[in-house]
């Protein structure tokens, strides 16, 4: 609906309704980081506008060799997020690492060192081929 433009909080309602998940305001599983329970509509919007003006069309600009880590069932970053992140990135060397779980930050508890062993392999398999 092209009024919805102009109600940036039936954009987010759209966004976040993805197949019965619930996509949480906060960081529910990182309560140590700051959360945001109300967005002012203005700044939504603006984020939204950036979004979609700036940030989605530069991606094709991004050509450095990229890893993409991400929950396979995150509740506050959809997880299609990686798949289109990959998809147009500009870069020609792009992986995608899912992690299992549900959680958002990547300081989880027993998680470091696989996200530490992901990131050493995708630098040591960048630099050895001279990417």
């Amino acid at each position: 609906n092209k009024g919805d433009y102009f109600y940036p909080e039936n954009r987010l309602k759209k966004i976040n309704k993805k197949r019965g998940i619930n996509y949480k305001p906060g960081y529910t599983d990182a309560p140590e980081v700051i959360s945001y329970p109300v967005i002012p509509i203005k700044s939504l919007k603006n984020l939204l506008d950036f979004l979609k003006f700036f940030t989605i069309p530069g991606l094709k600009n991004i050509t450095t060799p990229t890893l993409i880590i991400q929950s396979s069932n995150d509740t506050v970053v959809n997880p299609k997020s990686a798949q289109h992140l990959h998809q147009y990135l500009g870069s020609q060397y792009k992986k995608v690492y899912w992690m299992d779980g549900n959680f958002h930050a990547l300081d989880e508890p027993g998680k470091k060192q696989e996200i530490y062993d992901v990131i050493f392999s995708f630098i040591d398999e960048v630099t050895k081929n001279n990417i």
